[in-house]
């Protein structure tokens, strides 16, 4: 999902850019970089979501965790990580931002929103907020270049991290996952 004119209210039709490369990439000059991530169990009583965001010289600006209860499908799951990821930009004041997930369902749903009926007032809530950034893209992205984001949110679940926050920085539990993604290795 690329947004090519701030005015259209629904996804454009053309596939969001897969990303080539294996390791996580530092944004443009000027751009916030905001990896999304999602965990989700089928039946489980909640699933997780994260963002974590970098500046061009790839350095940690706040992190970001929340949990939801009985979300149905993964689908929402990951939706609702994307919506949490999108409002947060828009609260925090961000301007240019580049999103990232590894979500195939949320890569299949932005590409064929005609599907997924059952998702439309998600999407139509998320492109409402997209109105309020000067400039944003999508991307998938493989796993490897959305591990941080990934491991926070899984940890909603592992962990039992049910307490929702918004943090300046890298989390410490985290640094060494986050210095070797930022080395590309």
């Amino acid at each position: 999902m690329v947004n090519e004119d701030p005015k259209t209210t629904a996804p454009p039709a053309v596939p969001p850019p897969v990303l080539p490369s294996v390791s996580w990439n530092k944004p443009a000059v000027g751009v916030v970089k905001c990896n999304v991530g999602s965990s989700w169990i089928e039946n489980g009583p909640i699933n997780g979501s994260s963002w974590i965001t970098r500046d061009h010289h790839g350095q940690i600006l706040h992190h970001s965790r929340r949990a939801y209860s009985e979300t149905p499908t993964k689908r929402v799951a990951d939706l609702l990580s994307l919506f949490w990821a999108v409002q947060s930009m828009v609260n925090m004041r961000q301007r240019d931002v580049l999103f990232e997930s590894s979500s195939t369902e949320l890569r299949e749903t932005l590409l064929h929103p005609d599907r997924f009926p059952e998702v439309h007032c998600l999407l139509d809530d998320i492109t409402d907020l997209l109105r309020h950034l000067d400039s944003w893209s999508l991307c998938y992205v493989w796993d490897s270049r959305n591990k941080a984001a990934s491991i926070i949110a899984d940890s909603v679940i592992r962990d039992h991290r049910f307490q929702s926050y918004v943090a300046r920085g890298a989390p410490c539990w985290l640094r060494e996952t986050i210095y070797q993604e930022s080395l590309g290795v």
